[in-house]
């Protein structure tokens, strides 16, 4: 392979489709026995609830584990997982039911918004009834996530741009013959290498089968 005839352009990775989290956004069952699955709804929403900053969709990770978030969080909240997470914008948005509103669950919603909080992360909390009926606590929630994506602009402006120009025009072969290629087969080693560590391979076996998929159905 030639040499990057652009080293120092940095690479900012960001799709111009709406992401497919079906298998990942969890649903349940409503009091009628039917399924229902208001996370996914409000997710596959945020393009037309977020005006300009629609594309910042594709930078949020559904059900994303704590210890994903800030390893060092003293096991107190092993295993926990949040609704949606946006790490360029340090933000966390739960989607509540009603057995948030009260009791042990809101105080331990309580305890993970302060924990977040005290590591610059803002959690933003929609009640399903509030999104359901649009109530003015979902457009205070909603204007809360917009005040964040503005304060974070700055970080945000690079996937904006190559989200707009990915609509328009696509990647240039220099970025991909440079850039994503590379950086794609750098990802499968890193992921070879977690799976050997963590011993869900080995280098004994016979053969390793991987299926890539591109969503999650």
């Amino acid at each position: 392979m030639t040499k990057d005839p652009n080293p120092s352009n940095g690479l900012f990775l960001i799709a111009n489709k709406p992401a497919v989290w079906h298998q990942t956004i969890k649903g349940g069952i409503n009091g009628a026995g039917n399924a229902m699955n208001p996370a996914r709804d409000f997710f596959d929403a945020l393009p037309t609830l977020l005006g300009k900053y629609g594309f910042v969709q594709q930078l949020i990770r559904p059900e994303t584990l704590i210890s994903d978030i800030h390893p060092d969080h003293k096991q107190q909240f092993i295993s926990q997982q949040v609704d949606f997470y946006c790490p360029s914008a340090k933000l966390i948005i739960e989607i509540d039911g009603g057995g948030h509103l009260d009791g042990i669950v809101k105080l331990k919603d309580e305890k993970r918004d302060t924990f977040f909080a005290g590591i610059k992360i803002l959690t933003v909390r929609i009640g399903i009834k509030d999104w359901h009926e649009k109530t003015p606590a979902f457009d205070e929630a909603i204007a809360q996530i917009n005040n964040r994506l503005i304060e974070k602009e700055q970080k945000l402006l690079p996937y904006k741009s190559l989200h707009q120009r990915l609509t328009e025009i696509g990647f240039t072969q220099n970025e991909i013959q440079y850039k994503l290629l590379p950086t794609a087969v750098m990802r499968f080693q890193l992921l070879v290498l977690e799976l050997l560590i963590s011993q869900r391979i080995t280098l004994t076996d016979e053969r390793w089968h991987f299926v890539v998929q591109d969503s999650d159905g």
